[in-house]
């Protein structure tokens, strides 16, 4: 009788298994390869969004509001510096009179004419103008006038309103502390006006005739 043993396999049953191994651990890394593909996969369509998805960005205040609407006193004819220039403290009298003057005119401008002062006005008013260092009128009177009391008191009045003016300069200041000059004011038929520091030389003949 012919012994087996049993311990032992033979060569081509071992190659056979081995390769029955390999094969099945090759098919269990595929398919945790696919596994791990799918994952990504999901994640990636978890995050995915469209362009409707996304929130606008919302402009800010400042960028999206109206500035307030102002007059165009330069279209009009009318000599003024801009609301948002940055005012620098004038070293001179005549140089602070023209701040002033450009003050009055941005608060006043309904009631400026335009062009050159015609050659008949309707009154001219000089007034003694007092302005403390932070640019208030302590002083606004009548230095001399022809008599028209309404265009006096317009005159006094468009000073009052546009305060607070440019502050003065210790250039400037008397020594009481106050910056204390006389400005005229040129007023037509109609009673618009324009202030001397900042009118155009008087027209010497009607554009009419």
């Amino acid at each position: 009788m012919r012994m087996v043993n049993r311990g032992r396999l033979s060569p081509a049953l071992g190659r056979n298994a081995a390769t029955r191994r390999a094969k099945a651990g090759r098919r269990i890394k595929a398919g945790a390869a696919i596994a791990a593909t799918a994952v990504v996969l999901a994640a990636c369509t978890s995050t995915r969004y469209s362009e409707s998805d996304a929130v606008p960005a919302t402009p800010s205040p400042a960028a999206s509001a109206p500035s307030a609407p102002t007059q165009d006193l330069a279209q009009r004819g009318v000599p003024a510096a801009p609301a948002t220039a940055p005012v620098f403290p004038a070293l001179t009298l005549n140089g602070y009179k023209r701040q002033v003057a450009e003050s009055i005119y941005r608060q006043n401008a309904e009631r400026l004419f335009e062009g050159a002062p015609p050659p008949m006005l309707k009154s001219v008013i000089v007034l003694n103008i007092g302005i403390s260092p932070e640019g208030h009128p302590v002083r606004v009177s009548v230095m001399r006038s022809n008599g028209y009391r309404e265009l006096e008191r317009v005159a006094m009045d468009s000073v009052r309103r546009s305060a607070p003016l440019p502050a003065p300069s210790r250039f400037v200041m008397a020594k009481n502390g106050t910056a204390e000059f006389v400005e005229t004011w040129l007023f037509r038929d109609d009673g618009r006006f324009q202030i001397r520091s900042l009118a155009e030389a008087q027209a010497t003949s009607d554009p009419d005739d």
